[in-house]
């Protein structure tokens, strides 16, 4: 989405730590996650990243990666396990599970995946229903 803005470093890396600090199940994974690649830059995203990673994240999520460059630079400068999330007609191009792999996310996201596929059965559905002719006899 357009038009996002981040809040300073400094309050996510506070809520970070209240997370951590709240976590009582050490099997519990703690994802930051980072808007400022479309707000602030690369760079700027890597930077906040490796900050939240160091205030003991688990797991981060660089949002929005427009390019597989781009998607290399995240994996290879953060300094902690990677998330991507795929959406269909999103930012991030829609890599294969082996290719993203090779390029280094740990985790992938298909987080509309199953919201589309309810959207079209129930399309398809009221589709059908509209065709019908209910016999009357």
């Amino acid at each position: 989405m357009s038009g996002k803005q981040v809040i300073p470093v400094e309050e996510m890396v506070a809520k970070l730590e209240a997370a951590l600090d709240a976590r009582s199940d050490p099997d519990l994974v703690v994802m930051a996650r980072t808007d400022a690649l479309d707000v602030l830059g690369i760079d700027e995203a890597i930077r906040r990243a490796n900050l939240y990673q160091e205030a003991g994240a688990d797991l981060i999520f660089v949002e929005a990666p427009e390019t597989r460059e781009q998607m290399k630079r995240i994996t290879s400068e953060v300094k902690a396990p990677t998330m991507v999330n795929l959406i269909p007609s999103g930012k991030t191009p829609l890599l294969g599970a082996k290719e993203l792999q090779e390029i280094g996310y740990s985790v992938v996201s298909h987080a509309t995946a199953c919201t589309y596929t309810i959207a079209r059965a129930v399309s398809d559905l009221f589709e059908t229903l509209l065709h019908i002719r209910y016999n009357d006899t």
